[in-house]
């Protein structure tokens, strides 16, 4: 929210993650117990809900953030920060904006928008290739400073809330822990949140996120790394396209990557731990497409060491996909359906 302008899968050994809820489980009726603090801020959905978005506020309290998301026309007079000129005028418009939830600092949770509708937290951004991210994700904003207050630690107790409350989505909405992204993935270029310091390891471990595990990368003479790095962010979800060259956006989708994996060292540079933590993610992506339906799995490693196409059922093996028509059709099967890629998937002959 920072910067106001404007199945259960078969588990690879390369990454940590938890499987989706029971099939036919999805309900939109929480247990938990929310403080309704409703925003009137949002419009209607336009596809099915399939990504869960994790924002900080980077506003100096959860309370400024609240009077924020639920101000139905803000101007800049009423949220000086560093986010907006000293010079704006006070009268000037903000835009508006909304979460379906926000997580206070002492654990509480704040029910801003009904998950069934569309909020406006995410902006301009895009996941896997597709935009208006608002229509896809339910939307989390955690109160934190932000980098422009120093970026706060997270206390245990918001750090407990949030998992419980990404547990409850995923459960409700039959999604699984690799649906959970932040808005930095979402919105390299622009946005830093939640920040280096959020515990994603945390949430990995709580079956909330995934985490990888560093996987051996083999040396190719001649290649195109940077092309090659390009492809693999690209299909963990990162809208970016394969221009070989170590342009803005690829350096901005990097440092995204490291901030959530690699928070130590965050240059947008790739070395050989980038290349390890991205061909863990690379591999695990090959094997797991998160669809709610009959999805294709690529059993092969980024090197072509295997190549079978299988067609799964809720995360079984149930078949072999024998032409490219076949697979073509399961890929458009999905919610999320997608066109053939055969850069990706290999035919089974």
């Amino acid at each position: 929210m920072a910067g106001w302008s404007k199945p259960k899968p078969r588990e690879s050994a390369s990454i940590s993650f938890a499987g989706p809820a029971k099939s036919g489980h999805k309900t939109s009726v929480s247990t938990l117990a929310f403080i309704d603090r409703l925003s009137p801020n949002f419009d209607a959905r336009a596809r099915a809900i399939d990504l869960v978005v994790l924002h900080y506020t980077g506003m100096q309290s959860a309370e400024i953030a609240l009077a924020r998301l639920t101000d139905p026309a803000p101007v800049a007079g009423a949220y000086p920060g560093p986010w907006q000129s000293e010079s704006a005028p006070a009268d000037a418009p903000l835009g508006r904006v909304s979460a379906h939830y926000v997580v206070g600092e002492a654990g509480e949770i704040w029910r801003v928008v009904d998950e069934d509708a569309r909020a406006w937290h995410a902006g301009v951004s895009s996941w896997e290739g597709e935009g208006d991210v608002n229509s896809r994700a339910i939307g989390i904003e955690i109160a934190n400073g932000g980098h422009d207050f120093g970026l706060p630690e997270f206390p245990e107790a918001q750090i407990s809330a949030v998992i419980a409350l990404v547990q409850d989505i995923l459960a409700r909405r039959g999604l699984d822990a690799s649906r959970v992204v932040g808005h930095s993935d979402i919105a390299p270029e622009r946005k830093l949140d939640p920040g280096e310091k959020f515990p994603w390891r945390r949430l990995a471990e709580a079956g909330t996120a995934i985490w990888p595990k560093a996987a051996p990368v083999a040396a190719r003479a001649g290649e195109d790394v940077v092309g090659r790095v390009q492809a693999q962010l690209k299909r963990f979800g990162y809208s970016l396209d394969q221009t070989g060259a170590m342009d803005l956006p690829t350096r901005a989708a990097l440092m995204a990557f490291q901030r959530r994996f690699r928070p130590a060292k965050i240059d947008g540079l790739i070395d050989d731990e980038t290349l390890q933590l991205l061909s863990a993610l690379a591999r695990w992506k090959l094997r797991v497409w998160p669809y709610r339906g009959p999805v294709a799995l690529v059993e092969r490693d980024e090197f072509g060491m295997r190549e079978d196409i299988h067609l799964i059922d809720r995360w079984r093996l149930t078949g072999t996909v024998q032409s490219e028509q076949a697979l073509a059709e399961l890929l458009a099967d999905g919610p999320n359906g997608r066109a053939f890629d055969p850069d990706v998937y290999r035919i089974v002959k």
